[in-house]
This record gives structure tokens, sequence and C-alpha cells, in this order.
């Protein structure tokens, strides 16, 4: 078997076992790990020196930093969360003000800056990016959700930028098959 037919394989298996463990996760127990994770990060070096933030908005199942974001914003940093574009298959950053009303379900049915009421942003800007993942790994493996998305983004973001991978504790994984497309995080932190 071809090494790129056998790394797609193994991802295709992580991402059935790691969805499933995901959605058996109890809503409590999740916002409850969510919480921890958003501590752990406020007291990281990372945070306390960012200016410019990227917040995903999770997907069902997944890590949720809305709370670490509306602290952010009161602190004065600039948040920043991804807008899907399905045509052309990849995601711009629009600049949030106001996580209540400047944000609305779009593609994939995950929240996004309404365009009308943010600004187009540069991935250049940012100082800090936080990004999901179904997998990760110590060495900063990322298994994503098969779309290429975040990969796609992360090859336009400044070298100094980092890279937070965000997860729960049972989402690691000894070592995330990668291919040459993939791109690494700086750092994974979990709850």
């Amino acid at each position: 078997m071809r090494d790129s037919a056998r790394i797609a394989n193994l991802k295709i298996s992580y991402r059935h076992r790691l969805r499933r463990l995901l959605s058996d996760m109890k809503a409590a127990r999740r916002a409850s790990k969510s919480r921890k994770i958003c501590r752990r990060i406020l007291g990281t070096r990372e945070f306390r020196e960012a200016r410019n933030l990227l917040f995903y908005m999770p997907l069902p199942g997944e890590a949720s930093l809305r709370g670490l974001a509306a602290k952010s914003l009161k602190l004065g940093k600039k948040v920043y969360v991804p807008r899907v574009r399905l045509k052309t298959k990849d995601i711009e950053i629009r600049r949030i003000r106001r996580l209540a009303s400047e944000l609305r379900k779009g593609a994939y049915g995950i929240l996004e800056p309404v365009p009308a009421k943010t600004s187009k942003a540069e991935a250049r800007i940012l100082d800090l990016l936080f990004i999901p993942g179904l997998g990760f790994d110590s060495r900063g493996g990322r298994l994503g959700r098969g779309g290429g998305y975040f990969d796609r983004f992360l090859k336009k973001v400044p070298a100094r930028a980092i890279k937070m991978g965000v997860a729960f504790r049972e989402q690691l994984l000894s070592r995330v098959p990668a291919g040459p497309h993939d791109v690494r995080m700086d750092l994974v932190i979990t709850d």
C-alpha cells in the first residue's frame, strides 16, 4: 500500500473513533472540560502577550472557547473568527467586537461572523490562533475533519504567530498520521 493511501486510511479510522468519542461525551462534562481549558489558556504567556487572536466557534462535541473570547474582548484584545467560503473552499477571518450580535449559523452549521456587521482581516496580523481538531499528538500533529480548510488557511499565517491546538485530553493520540499538506501546531492545550 502506498504511504499516502496508508495515511488516508489511518485518518479515516481515527476520525471515526474520535467522532464517536466526542458524541458520547455528556454536555455537562464537555462544558466543565471547556471551562478548564479556558482557564489553562488564560494562564499562558502566549495568551498574555497576544493582541490579535483567532477563535474558532465549536462544532457539536468540540471544546468551546466562547467564554475566553468574551474575556479577551473585555481585556481589549482583538478577536477574529473564521468564516468558511464554500465556493472557494477556504477561510476568511473577520474581526468581532460583540459575540452575541455579530455571529450567525453559517456553513456546516458553525457560528460565523455576519459580513455586514464585521470587518475582514488578513491572516498576517494574527499573533495567536486557537485551532480545533478531532485529534492531536504531543509533537503538534493535528487530525482535522478532512476538508483541509484550516490546513490551507494556516499556510497563510506568519511563522511568528502561535498555532495552539485545542482539545479534550481524550482526543490526544500517540501519533497523528500526517501528509505533506498537514500543518503542525506550535503547542496543544487540553483539560
